[in-house]
């Protein structure tokens, strides 16, 4: 188990020896940062199986999700790849229109890229979504 604030690195046999390479590092995507004092800083976990491991890892570590029962009930509609070179507020619009009229249900729709007028500010690029 490594911390969540960690950029981890992780590499397989990638000497062709057999070994499991943990490497914490930042580089310039995802993990920029100009901080000088990165540690590696994790926990190995054991178990008879990985079975126990998990159960194990997940009773320690992981605190019991409260997940609508809705994002497992309803159907997750993503724009990627068809609306991806064309994706606007009417193209959008256009596509959930059509998952309507072929009687399909409602649910959640994933906008997959180019949606952000910057990568990460999380608001709608209002050039493509004038009045999201």
């Amino acid at each position: 188990m490594v911390s969540a604030d960690i950029p981890l690195y992780v590499s397989l046999n990638s000497s062709r020896n057999n070994n499991l390479c943990l490497e914490a590092k930042y580089d310039s995507f995802p993990y920029y940062n100009d901080r000088s004092d990165l540690h590696l800083d994790y926990t190995i976990c054991t178990g008879s199986d990985m079975k126990q491991v998990h159960k194990g890892m997940w009773k320690k570590y992981f605190k019991t999700a409260n997940i609508s029962m809705e994002f497992l009930e309803v159907p997750i509609w993503a724009t990627a790849p068809k609306l991806e070179a064309t994706l606007n507020q009417d193209s959008l619009q256009t596509y959930s229109n059509h998952i309507m009229e072929h009687g399909f249900p409602a649910g959640f729709l994933l906008i997959d890229t180019k949606w952000q007028e910057v990568e990460g500010d999380l608001n709608f690029n209002p050039h493509l979504f004038p009045n999201p």
